[in-house]
């Protein structure tokens, strides 16, 4: 058990306290190599999530698709759905149905879909963690 915890501290002092987090993985059903997670990268001030898209374990895209708050309740509402619309694009939405994001995988890029009748979705700007930058 200590020769355990002795990797974990290594670990932790390699990475200078930065980690990701895979919060789930999706598989494209067409190809099972195909995979998309959402990843959380806590920060001090705010927790950062990333579609990252992997092909036979190698990296084909990697992109920040939110910066909310330092907590998870949120993750539900805005990121909890993810649908393969086809192979060079993620659909990421949740159950609060206010944004519809689309990940464009070949050009790593994300393109923001209110879903509201307001001009911002309410409750994705809410949870912003990087509300004061815009």
């Amino acid at each position: 058990m200590v020769v355990f915890l002795e990797k974990i501290k290594k670990k932790i002092i390699n990475n200078n306290f930065s980690f990701d987090f895979v919060c789930k993985i999706y598989s494209y059903k067409k190809n099972e190599n195909l995979l998309a997670k959402i990843i959380v990268h806590p920060e001090m001030d705010r927790f950062d999530y990333y579609c990252l898209v992997e092909e036979n374990e190698k990296v084909k895209c990697r992109v920040k698709i939110y910066s909310g708050l330092t907590d998870l309740y949120y993750y539900r509402d805005l990121f909890s759905d993810v649908k393969w619309k086809s192979e060079d694009e993620i659909i990421i939405t949740g159950q609060a149905k206010q944004v519809e994001l689309s990940v464009l995988i070949n050009k790593c890029e994300v393109i923001l879909k209110n879903l509201t009748l307001y001009d911002k979705a309410p409750y994705f700007e809410m949870m912003r963690g990087d509300i004061t930058k815009s």
